[in-house]
């Protein structure tokens, strides 16, 4: 006589529409970078969103196939036009710290951007009585 034992075990698994997540980035100022999000569901729109360091509120990089008009100076999408769609910074600044998300249908991922470098302000001078006087 034989036993016959059938097992059955239930994967479960979470299927998400971004194959290429961003990830937390360190730059420099002046560096070019690159903040990585592909697609897996072709038709799928994918959008970028970014809220700096204070106030953090999003505001759109790119949605609807191209960059919103303000930040059109600042980024640039590398793109295949069918999965890949990677931002691009050409030369960092300190305004570009911070959360970087990128969202293909439901699904969306965030990475940080940490820039490093020196902010300098620039102060008045007066000439006050034949010397200097920095105000």
């Amino acid at each position: 006589m034989w036993t016959l034992t059938v097992l059955i075990s239930q994967l479960s698994f979470t299927f998400s529409t971004i194959l290429t997540k961003p990830i937390n980035t360190v730059s420099v100022v002046g560096n070019k970078t690159k903040m990585k999000c592909s697609r897996n569901l072709l038709h799928l729109p994918v959008e970028w969103e970014f809220a700096p360091v204070r106030p953090n509120s999003f505001s759109y990089i790119y949605t609807r196939e191209r960059i919103t008009g303000n930040m059109s100076s600042r980024y640039k999408i590398d793109t295949d036009n069918e999965a890949r769609y990677d931002i691009v910074i050409d030369s960092v600044d300190l305004s570009h710290a911070g959360t970087y998300r990128c969202t293909v249908g439901s699904s969306s991922a965030s990475a940080q951007l940490i820039v490093l470098g020196i902010s300098f302000r620039r102060m008045p001078i007066q000439v006050v009585n034949n010397g200097f006087t920095i105000t």
